[in-house]
C-alpha cells in the first residue's frame, strides 16, 4: 500500500491482508443504496417540476427549486449506479466465476424486473392515465382502466411501457453485453496480455490528476449522436434498446470494472474528489439555465417528428408557450389550410376544448400536442388534404416522399412528412426539427460536454465522501442497502398515489416535496421490513432471508456481549 493510501483513504488491516475479491467496500455499498433510493428524491421532485416534464400531471405546488433539483440528480445518478455495478460485477465474478455471476444476475435482476413489472405496470399505468384524466391532459370520456386494458391489447415489443424499470432492463442487456464480450476476449486473449495491458491504460487515466477530462471525452462521445437535450437518451416504452444509450451506459460500468481491477490505486483515483464535488456542485446552476434555454427556444425536439410542449415557441416576455396563438391559428383556419385539415382531424372532446379554453396549463397542452400525434402526424391521409400552395413550402425530401403513392410510405416517412406540413401551417409558432436549426451542433457539443464533465466530477465526488466518512461496517447502512431496492422498485407506485391524492392541494413546495419524501419511506421501510425481509422475497432481491425473530436475538446477544 502506498502513503497515498494510508494517508487519504485507510483500510483497515484485516481488510489490506485480504483479496480485493474478498474485502467488503462499505463505503461503497452505502453509496449503491443512496444511488438507488435516491429515486425518492428525484421523482418527488419530478413530480413537483413546472410544466410539462413528463409526470403523471404536475403537481400544484410545483417549483422552479425542484426543477433544478431533479435536473441535477439525474446528471449523475444511474450513470454513478452503472459505475457502481461494474465495480461490483468485476469484483463478484472475481470471487464466484463467470458462471455463478450469470446465475446470481439472473436470479437478483432479471427475475425481479419480470414479476415487478408484472405486477406493477397495471397499477401504475392506470394511476399515470387517471392524473392525465384529472389534469385535463385527456379529454374525452376514456376510463383509466379502461385505457390500460387497451394498451394490453395492442401491446408489441416496440410499445412496452418499461415505466421506472427501464434502468434495471438496461443493466441486464448490460450484463448480458459485458458476458458475451468478455467470454470472446477470454477465448482470444488466453494469457490476458491485452487485458492488463487495457487495464493498466485505465489505470494510467483514473489515477491521473485530470482523469474527469478524458472520461467526459469518451462519454460525451456517445452522447454526442442523440437527439436529446434530457441527459443520455432512453426509450422507456420498447424492449428495443436506444443503442447510443445503452452503449454509453456500458461505457460507465466498464469504468467501474477497470477500477476494481486496479482497485489497490483506488484512493489515488478519488485524490481530487473534494475539489470535483465542490465543482461538480456549483456546475449544476449554470447547466440549469442553459437546459432551459435549450428547452424554450427548440433544442428539445427530442421526440421528433412527435410533438411535445417545448416543440412550441416561448413568449419571452411570459416564459409562456405560445398557446393563445396556436389556438387562434386552428379556430380561425379556412377549410383547405393545413390548421384547418388539423382540426377536423382531431377528436371532438379536443375540438371542444379549444373552442372553450382561451388559455391551457401545459398538462393540457400537452394533450392536445399528443392528439395531434396520434390524430394527425400518424395518419396517412393528412398530407392528401391541405392546399398545394403548402405543399410548396415542404423540403425537397419530403416532396420526393409525397410523390410516392401512399402504399410505399413507411410510417416513420408518413409522419416526419406530416410533422413538416404541420410546421409550415403553424410557422412562428412549432418549432422545426432542431438538428437543422442554426447553431445546433455547437449547442449539442457544449451540452455534452459541460453534462459529461459535471457527471464525472459528481460521480467521483461521492465515491471519495462515502469511500471517506462511510468506510466502515455499519448495521445501519447495511441494513439500507437491503432496503433500497424494495424502496427503488415500490416508490412510484406510492408516490403516484400521493399525487392523486393531494397533488392539488395548495401547500407550500417545501412542505408538499416533503411530503412525497417521508411519506413514501413510511410506507415502504415497515413493509419492507415485515413483509419482505423476512420472506422469500427478501431472499429473491437480496439472496438472504432474514428471520425478524433471529435479527432480533443477534441484537440482543451483541449487545449483552459489550456489556460484560
Amino acid at each position: 500500500m502506498n502513503a497515498l493510501q494510508s494517508a487519504e483513504l485507510p483500510l483497515s488491516s484485516a481488510q489490506a491482508a485480504q483479496h480485493p475479491a474478498s474485502i467488503r467496500y462499505h463505503g461503497l455499498d452505502a453509496l449503491r443504496a443512496w444511488a438507488m433510493s435516491m429515486g425518492v428524491v428525484l421523482h418527488a421532485a419530478w413530480i413537483m417540476t413546472p410544466g410539462s416534464s413528463g409526470a403523471p400531471k404536475t403537481d400544484a405546488s410545483a417549483s422552479p427549486w425542484m426543477d433544478y433539483l431533479a435536473g441535477s440528480i439525474h446528471m449523475f445518478r444511474m450513470q454513478l449506479f452503472f459505475v457502481l455495478a461494474g465495480f461490483f460485477a468485476c469484483l463478484l465474478i472475481r470471487k464466484r466465476g463467470a458462471w455463478n455471476f450469470s446465475t446470481n444476475r439472473l436470479l437478483r435482476v432479471g427475475l425481479p424486473l419480470l414479476l415487478f413489472w408484472l405486477v406493477l405496470r397495471p397499477p401504475m399505468t392506470a394511476q399515470f392515465y387517471e392524473a392525465q384524466i384529472q389534469s385535463g391532459e385527456i379529454q374525452g370520456d376514456k376510463t383509466a382502466w379502461g385505457m390500460v386494458q387497451s394498451d394490453y391489447q395492442n401491446m408489441t415489443a416496440e410499445s412496452v411501457f418499461t415505466m421506472h424499470l427501464w434502468f434495471i432492463y438496461y443493466l441486464f442487456v448490460t450484463y448480458i453485453i459485458v458476458l458475451l464480450a468478455r467470454t470472446i476476449v477470454v477465448i482470444v486473449d488466453r494469457n490476458a496480455t491485452f487485458r492488463d495491458w487495457l487495464s493498466s491504460v485505465f489505470c494510467r487515466v483514473l489515477t491521473s490528476s485530470w482523469s474527469v477530462l478524458p472520461l467526459a471525452v469518451l462519454t460525451g462521445a456517445f452522447m454526442l449522436p442523440m437527439d436529446d437535450f434530457f441527459g443520455i437518451q432512453i426509450d422507456a416504452f420498447s424492449l428495443y434498446p436506444i443503442w447510443s444509450g445503452l452503449l454509453c451506459y456500458v461505457a460507465f460500468f466498464m469504468v467501474g470494472w477497470f477500477i476494481f481491477r486496479n482497485v489497490d490505486q483506488l484512493s489515488a483515483m478519488l485524490r481530487g474528489w473534494k475539489w470535483q464535488l465542490a465543482v461538480g456542485t456549483l456546475l449544476t446552476v449554470p447547466f440549469y439555465f442553459f437546459a432551459l434555454y435549450t428547452a424554450h427556444n427548440g433544442y428539445q425536439t427530442w421526440r421528433y417528428p412527435a410533438l411535445t410542449v417545448h416543440d412550441m415557441h416561448y413568449d419571452p416576455a411570459t416564459n409562456e408557450p405560445l398557446y393563445p396563438q396556436f389556438r387562434e391559428k386552428l379556430l380561425s383556419a379556412g377549410e383547405n389550410t393545413i390548421a384547418g385539415v388539423a382540426l377536423r382531424m382531431l377528436s371532438q372532446p379536443n375540438q371542444q376544448f379549444l373552442r372553450e379554453n382561451p388559455t391551457a396549463t401545459e398538462n393540457q397542452m400537452s394533450g392536445l400536442l399528443t392528439a395531434l400525434n396520434t390524430d394527425v402526424l400518424a395518419k396517412a391521409e393528412f398530407s392528401e388534404q391541405p392546399s398545394s400552395t403548402a405543399m410548396g413550402e415542404l423540403s425537397p425530401r419530403e416532396r420526393a416522399i409525397l410523390e410516392l403513392p401512399s402504399q410505399d410510405r413507411n410510417p416513420g416517412d408518413i409522419q416526419r412528412l406530416n410533422r413538416e406540413i404541420l410546421q409550415a401551417g403553424f410557422a412562428g409558432i412549432l418549432w422545426s426539427e432542431d438538428i437543422n436549426r442554426p447553431n445546433y451542433r455547437a449547442i449539442r457539443i457544449a451540452y455534452c460536454v459541460i453534462y459529461s464533465l459535471t457527471t464525472w466530477m459528481l460521480i467521483f465526488g461521492c465515491i471519495g465522501f462515502t469511500q471517506r466518512y462511510f468506510n466502515e461496517h455499519s448495521r445501519f447502512w447495511r441494513y439500507f442497502s437491503d432496503a433500497s431496492y424494495w424502496i427503488y422498485l415500490m416508490h412510484l407506485l406510492v408516490q403516484f398515489q400521493i399525487l392523486l391524492w393531494v397533488g392539488d392541494q395548495p401547500w407550500h413546495w417545501t412542505l408538499k416535496f416533503g411530503f412525497y419524501v417521508f411519506a413514501t419511506l413510511a410506507a415502504l421501510v415497515p413493509t419492507y421490513h415485515f413483509l419482505v425481509r423476512p420472506t422469500w422475497l427478501g431472499w429473491l432481491l437480496n439472496g438472504r432471508m432474514q428471520s425478524i425473530r433471529k435479527a432480533r436475538t443477534a441484537t440482543t446477544t451483541e449487545h449483552m456481549n459489550a456489556a460484560a
